[in-house]
């Protein structure tokens, strides 16, 4: 081996060995009840969701709106994005079929019938191979994988197994082999397909029950099969199926690696909340409380979606309560309660001050001032200019973010601060007398958690944007401006 390479291999172990696991945060949770599987399509705009008894509702990825909302019939199972962002493939339950719909108006433009009954389905890594789970009750133990090459829009392979095919199919980052698992009188096998034939490249009998949920690793060398009815979670080696070692995991029903091989997510089978396995120090290192009703077992039909780009994660709760779980590892931003002009309400800011405007950030029970940093407050984007520690003033209680009090002290030290004036005047742009404005204040703990928080003005006389001698206000000094002064110098109204 060349020397040059092995302290970059050194480095690259062990940068992997030491990744940090991120905290995640529950952002939201879709509307979407009952909820049987979740997609973002490709280009990264759309969130697709399989909910109720045969609905697909699409929400916008930045703002969640509902942009959308299908009903088909027959029981759709699972459903994925086509390459191009403008379909959906979904299998059909009853009928043993797999559909294009086209998203912009519900309409079914392709059905390939595979069988009797269909279940979960997965794409390879580029979106043009369709791998669907196919069983006929009619012949008991078989069932099948059926392969769509969805740009032809036709069945290419079928592979006969022993059993009826899992929920949750998976394909290898190299999109070299299909994963899954089939279930046989109560006996479970995992299979290993190879893309390239369609052949059984390996399979092998498992114990136990409830393996639904299972998942590859970024490198493609390792299987992870949860076992619910043991509580443990299988590590298989993928070059011969054999079981490395196993790791005691309550209801394990799903358990899913990251895009970067540190964690893992645990979807367990008697409760919404979803717990974090880190996968160095093999133990759980988060649990994220999902509130949702209902009494449902809680048993994933595909595996989450993993935005990498926008830091999230979503999660299909299955469960008449249920929805998309949105989980971001941005932290959560805190609310936090400030005074502008502490003592005054309401708060009037007189735009031809020279001097400075105090605001105060407000402490209490639960929440530390001496936590923040500082230098990262901003007032309208303007950096405080002398900031100190005093109890100054009461937050409001279940107010709006113009609502005020005069009340003093209350116990809890408060972080002050002193902005220019002109500074902030100059940030707010154009007003008038008597306008009421809304300021924003943000920053950021130690910690790098964010903070936020609102308090009104009232702003006293009138400013105009734009540098001094923009006599037009267009924001710049150029030669409109002269004309207009020479003009009015010849008139003889020259200021």
């Amino acid at each position: 081996m060349n020397k040059r390479i092995i302290p970059l291999l050194i480095l690259i172990l062990a940068t992997a060995a030491t990744a940090q696991v991120p905290t995640y945060h529950l952002e939201t949770i879709l509307d979407a009840i009952g909820c049987a599987s979740v997609d973002m399509s490709p280009d990264g705009s759309k969130i697709c969701a399989r909910y109720g008894s045969g609905y697909y509702k699409f929400f916008n990825a930045e703002t969640y709106e509902e942009i959308g909302n299908c009903q088909l019939n027959g029981c759709p199972w699972t459903g994925l994005f086509s390459s191009d962002s403008s379909y959906v493939w979904t299998t059909i339950y009853y009928g043993g079929y797999v559909k294009k719909v086209d998203i912009s108006d519900c309409s079914i433009v392709k059905t390939i019938p595979l069988g009797s009954w269909t279940y979960g389905l997965a794409f390879d890594s580029q979106r043009r191979y369709l791998y669907v789970g196919e069983n006929d009750p009619g012949t008991g133990s078989i069932g099948t994988l059926k392969v769509v090459d969805t740009s032809t829009e036709t069945v290419v392979g079928s592979v006969t197994l022993n059993g009826e095919p899992g929920k949750v199919i998976v394909v290898d980052p190299c999109d070299n082999f299909v994963y899954l698992v089939t279930r046989n009188a109560g006996t479970e096998m995992l299979y290993k397909i190879s893309t390239s034939n369609y052949l059984i490249d390996a399979n092998s009998s498992l114990s136990g029950i409830g393996k639904v949920g299972i998942s590859v690793s970024p490198d493609g060398s390792t299987v992870y099969v949860p076992d619910t009815d043991d509580d443990l979670v299988n590590i298989i080696d993928t070059a011969a199926l054999s079981i490395l070692e196993t790791w005691s995991i309550e209801s394990p029903v799903g358990f899913f690696i990251s895009p970067d091989g540190t964690h893992a997510l645990v979807i367990g089978r008697l409760s919404p909340d979803i717990r974090i396995f880190d996968l160095l120090t093999e133990t759980i290192v988060q649990t994220i409380d999902v509130p949702t009703v209902g009494t449902d077992l809680y048993a994933p039909r595909t595996k989450p979606y993993w935005d990498t780009n926008r830091g999230k994660v979503y999660v299909n709760l299955y469960a008449s309560e249920g929805g998309v779980a949105v989980l971001s590892t941005e932290p959560a931003v805190i609310a936090v309660a400030i005074d502008i002009k502490p003592g005054s309400c309401p708060n009037p800011l007189n735009v031809k001050s020279r001097g400075v405007l105090p605001v105060a950030i407000l402490g209490s029970e639960d929440f530390d001032v001496n936590t923040i940093d500082v230098a990262s407050v901003r007032l309208a984007s303007v950096a405080p200019v002398r900031s100190s520690f005093e109890d100054v003033a009461t937050p409001v209680s279940d107010g709006n973010e113009c609502d005020c009090t005069t009340e003093g002290p209350d116990g809890y030290l408060d972080l002050t601060l002193k902005f220019k004036t002109q500074e902030i005047v100059e940030a707010i742009g154009d007003v008038n007398d008597g306008d009421i404005l809304v300021l924003t204040l943000t920053g950021a703990l130690y910690d790098e958690t964010p903070i936020e928080g609102q308090d009104c003005i009232v702003l006293v006389g009138k400013a105009r944007r734009g540098p001094k001698g923009d006599l037009n206000a267009d924001g710049v000094v150029d030669l409109s401006d002269f004309a207009m002064l020479a003009n009015r110098w010849l008139e003889g109204t020259a200021p």
